[in-house]
């Protein structure tokens, strides 16, 4: 009895009337000393009661700490405690979790394939096979002989052109003639004082002159001879260009296809008396006034005011092949609104001739033609005015 009230007084000294400490007995037993109960052996030790005053002992257990009621230890160097041996392995991340990894650098576009390689390449004329042409006028003349080379690639591809063309009889240097490739030039002729009566291959630099697809290459007069003669074949363009390869050079013309050329005064006409040809030597139109008059050489021009007719041009025996025809006649300002309409074999187009360009080659385009042929100034269609010199037909392949 008493140790149990030394027990007793030892609490109440100590504060700890509301500890779960336990006191024995004298008779064996325990003393509850929350409660002042003393228990024999072998009793349980009841659960203490819930203290309304105390929120500690309302609270639940803490769901993750499981049948171990002891709070985690904490080391004192402030690294987390190990895991307990039976701790379940965290969770996989999500999909979401964390922030996704940066995208890869942007490489941009792939490179461009390297350009196609210099090749020198070489363009014909479509008449290169073709017999030489001759030249022979007098004085300084808007007469020209035209040829045209195919196929040739975009301007900004070629770093170099030259004209290569055969000539015979040029023995006037730097006066023998002229050259205009696509209207561009004009460009001498080469000569040479001991080339009389010879035939020489030449070679041009007509480099910037040239473009994509057909060129044009003119020959023409002396700009200060009295007399320009010479003759003309196997007329072609070399290009250093940037090209897979070089184009194939057209199929030539078969042999028996020659160039063919008709002046205005070998042409048939109807109403003859709308038709002025100017001095026998000039060019023909068609015309309403009287002042042309003095100017018709053969006297027959008797206009009645309407500028209608036809001039037609007859070619016979024309071999079997592809044909370029050329007009050639006299711009002016006054010429028919439409464009003069040119039948070739039944074809027609339309040229413009009003411009300021006085005596021009106007190419009306290419066609096949075989036999006897009829191209026709068809002035019919309009009261306007139409003009020719000649119609050229010249072949440029089979």
């Amino acid at each position: 009895m008493r140790r149990a009230l030394w027990a007793m007084a030892v609490c109440g000294l100590w504060a700890c009337a509301d500890s779960e400490e336990q006191a024995t007995g004298d008779a064996g037993g325990r003393v509850d000393a929350t409660r002042g109960q003393v228990l024999g052996d072998g009793e349980p030790t009841p659960a203490p009661a819930p203290d309304a005053g105390s929120t500690r002992d309302a609270q639940p257990p803490s769901p993750d700490r499981g049948a171990n009621p002891d709070p985690p230890a904490v080391r004192l160097d402030g690294a987390a405690p190990p895991p307990p041996a039976d701790a379940a392995p965290p969770p996989p991340p999500t999909d979401d979790a964390g922030e996704p990894p940066p995208p890869p650098p942007d490489m941009g576009a792939p490179p461009p394939p390297p350009p196609p390689p210099t090749r020198t390449c070489l363009y014909r004329s479509s008449a290169f096979d073709a017999a030489e042409r001759e030249y022979d006028v007098m004085g300084a003349s808007n007469e020209r002989l035209r040829y045209t080379v195919p196929g040739l690639p975009a301007e900004g591809d070629v770093q170099r052109a030259v004209l290569q063309v055969r000539v015979h009889d040029a023995d006037h240097p730097g006066t023998e003639g002229r050259i205009w490739v696509n209207g561009q030039g004009p460009f001498d002729i080469p000569a040479n004082a001991a080339w009389d009566n010879q035939t020489h291959d030449v070679e041009v630099d007509v480099t910037g002159a040239t473009r994509a697809g057909d060129n044009s290459v003119e020959f023409g007069s002396s700009a200060t001879e009295p007399r320009t003669f010479y003759r003309i074949s196997r007329v072609a363009l070399r290009l250093d260009a940037t090209v897979d390869d070089c184009a194939e050079a057209p199929p030539p013309p078969p042999p028996q296809a020659v160039p063919m050329q008709i002046g205005f005064r070998e042409a048939e006409y109807t109403r003859r008396h709308n038709w002025v040809h100017r001095f026998c030597d000039a060019y023909a139109f068609t015309a309403r006034g009287a002042e042309h008059i003095p100017a018709d050489c053969d006297g027959a021009y008797a206009p009645d005011g309407s500028r209608q007719g036809k001039a037609i041009f007859h070619f016979r025996g024309v071999a079997e092949a592809t044909y370029e025809i050329t007009i050639r006649s006299r711009h002016t300002e006054n010429r028919n609104p439409r464009g003069a309409l040119f039948v070739v074999d039944g074809e027609g187009r339309r040229i413009s001739q009003r411009t300021a360009r006085d005596v021009t080659n106007d190419v009306w385009g290419r066609k096949r033609l075989a036999g006897d042929v009829d191209i026709v100034l068809d002035s019919t269609n309009e009261n306007e005015s139409d003009s020719v010199i000649w119609v050229r037909i010249e072949p440029v392949g089979p």
